[in-house]
C-alpha cells in the first residue's frame, strides 16, 4: 500500500522547480503551506529569481515589498504587502520584457498580467494564487491546504511534534522533509509516532532556455515560458524517490 505522504513548506513567491518536485512526490497525500509560522526576512516568501541576460550573473531578483517595521514576530499569514510601492507594475514589466520572445510567453501572459494588476494585501494570498496556477499548468493534482486552517495549532515548543501532529491530523503515514531542516529534525520522534520520515532528493533538471546557456534555480515561470505544456513532464522525468537516509 502506498504511503500517504505529507509535506510542509513555508509560502514561496514564484517558487522554483524544487518546490513543485516535492509536491509531485506527495500526489497521494497533501501539501501543507506553513503560513502560521514566523515570517523570515530575505527568504523565499517574498522573492525569487528570473533570467536577466543583463544581470551580473545572468539573473535578477523579483522582490515583493512587505511591511516588517515593528512586526518582528509576525506570521506569514499576517504579513502585509507594502502597496505604497508599484511592485506589481515593476514585476510584470520585468517578466514581459525578458520573456516576451520566449516560446510560450503568449500562452501565460494573460494570467500574469491579471495577477499583477490586482491589488494583493497579504503575501500568503498572492503566493497561494501563484502556486495554484502553476500546479494547474504543470498537471500537479496534489491537494494543498493552509496550516492556519487545520485543527493543529501553533502552540508547540518542539517543531518536530508540531509536524507530527499535522501529519497525524491529515492521516498521513509518511512525512517528507528537506535538506534545510536537518538542523532540527529528530528522526526518532517520527519513528516513535509511527510516521515514516523521508528525505526529499532533488537534482535540478536541465531544459532549453531561449536566452542561451542554461542557468538553474530560477522561478518555475522560467521553465513554463521556455517549455510550456512539456514543463510538468520535465519535472516528472527528473524526479527521484525520497529516501529514509538524510543528506
Amino acid at each position: 500500500m502506498a504511503e500517504r505522504i505529507i509535506n510542509v513548506r513555508q509560502p514561496a513567491y514564484l517558487p522554483g522547480v524544487v518546490y513543485f518536485d516535492q509536491l509531485l512526490q506527495s500526489e497521494e497525500g497533501i501539501h501543507v503551506i506553513y503560513d502560521n509560522v514566523q515570517y523570515e526576512r530575505r527568504h523565499w516568501g517574498n522573492r525569487n529569481k528570473i533570467i536577466n541576460p543583463n544581470g551580473p550573473d545572468g539573473w535578477q531578483w523579483l522582490t515583493v515589498p512587505v511591511i516588517t517595521k515593528g512586526k518582528r514576530d509576525q506570521l506569514y499569514s499576517e504579513t502585509e504587502i507594502d502597496n505604497s510601492q508599484p511592485w506589481g507594475k515593476h514585476h510584470w514589466k520585468a517578466i514581459s520584457q525578458i520573456y516576451s520572445k520566449s516560446p510560450y510567453f503568449d500562452q501565460y501572459a494573460g494570467f500574469f498580467d491579471h495577477l499583477y494588476q490586482r491589488k494583493w494585501d497579504r503575501i500568503t494570498d498572492l503566493n497561494v494564487a501563484i502556486v495554484g496556477f502553476l500546479n494547474e499548468q504543470l498537471g500537479i493534482k496534489t491537494k494543498t491546504v493552509l496550516a492556519s486552517e487545520l485543527g493543529t495549532g501553533a502552540d508547540f515548543e518542539d517543531k518536530n511534534m508540531r509536524l507530527i501532529a499535522i501529519t497525524k491530523e491529515l492521516k498521513g503515514t509518511a512525512y517528507v522533509t528537506v535538506k534545510g531542516t536537518k538542523g532540527y529534525i529528530q528522526p526518532k520522534k517520527f519513528e516513535e509516532a509511527g510516521i515514516t520520515l523521508l528525505w526529499h532528493q532533488f537534482e535540478h533538471p536541465t531544459y532549453s532556455q531561449f536566452q542561451g546557456e542554461f542557468i538553474p534555480w530560477m522561478s518555475t515561470i522560467d521553465l513554463l515560458m521556455n517549455c510550456g505544456p512539456e514543463s510538468g513532464g520535465i519535472i516528472r522525468a527528473n524526479m527521484q524517490k525520497p529516501t529514509a537516509q538524510d543528506y
